[in-house]
């Protein structure tokens, strides 16, 4: 006992130096909880010097505590205590605490970058492509002229999470939420239909539209909903796509004014000198 507390930092509550005998014998005799009106109220007697222990040590050191059980006895004694609280699961408990949080992202992380959870994978991938795709893009770009863009194709190539940023925000009894940070390699093509205003007339005309292409990475962050042990088989699950970073910045864009609809054999475009040659007379 000595080299587990030592091991673990426990502290051991005595009911010698914290019960109340005196309290204990007036909620027996008036059927107080975790005393129930029921033939086997007198073996209630260990949980009630727990309970007075732990609450006469929370009082003393000005603390709350918090307890994992199922029993019914116990939970009617916290609702009237400012000291103890009672919950059902050790997983949920465990998950109220910051430091534990991190080792449950954490450890359901390391399943995940060593490939034990190959499903889950293909779901946050396939739920990042879906949202992606179907996203409106925020198309930013730089030009001589006015424009106006056309999204024509979005596609997302891949994806690339970032296991470090694992964090653990949410849970219940039986399930634990867990954001994870990921990097989405996309394409987009927007036609560009560039414009410029007659100097002399004032009118709009219209400089013809050029199609742009850029690959780029993009931020995006899922929630995965898992069961609680993060250790166990992991059949059941939810993917949610929490935030996608859907801002595309095209450069500078110009229009080609043609000179893309020429089909020479080397892509050049043509020579104003580079004339025919006539057929010359021997």
């Amino acid at each position: 006992m000595k080299a587990y507390s030592a091991n673990t930092g426990f502290v051991q509550v005595g009911s010698k130096e914290f019960l109340d005998p005196t309290k204990m014998i007036e909620m027996y005799i008036g059927v107080q909880p975790p005393f129930e009106p029921t033939a086997k109220k007198k073996h209630e007697f260990p949980d009630a010097m727990a309970l007075l222990s732990l609450e006469a040590y929370a009082e003393k050191n000005d603390t709350q505590i918090l307890c994992v059980t199922t029993d019914g006895g116990w939970f009617a004694y916290a609702e009237n205590s400012k000291a103890i609280y009672c919950i059902k699961d050790l997983g949920t408990a465990l998950s109220l605490f910051p430091q534990n949080g991190e080792w449950l992202a954490g450890e359901f992380a390391k399943r995940l970058e060593e490939n034990e959870l190959p499903e889950l994978a293909e779901e946050i991938e396939s739920q990042a492509r879906s949202y992606f795709e179907g996203a409106e893009i925020d198309v930013s770009a730089s030009s001589s002229y006015m424009y106006e863009e056309y999204v024509n194709n979005q596609v997302l190539n891949g994806v690339e999470l970032d296991y470090t940023s694992a964090i653990l925000v949410d849970g219940d009894e039986e399930t634990i939420s867990i954001e994870l940070t990921g990097t989405a390699n996309v394409k987009v093509e927007v036609d560009f239909s560039f414009s410029t205003i007659d100097g002399i007339d004032k009118d709009e005309i219209s400089l013809g539209s050029d199609e742009h292409r850029v690959e780029t990475d993009l931020e995006f962050k899922v929630v995965v909903t898992i069961p609680k042990d993060v250790h166990g088989k992991i059949e059941e699950f939810t993917v949610e796509v929490d935030h996608f970073d859907t801002s595309v910045d095209f450069g500078g864009v110009e229009p080609s004014f043609g000179w893309g609809d020429y089909d020479d054999d080397d892509g050049a475009e043509p020579d104003e000198d580079d004339e025919p040659e006539a057929d010359q007379e021997d």
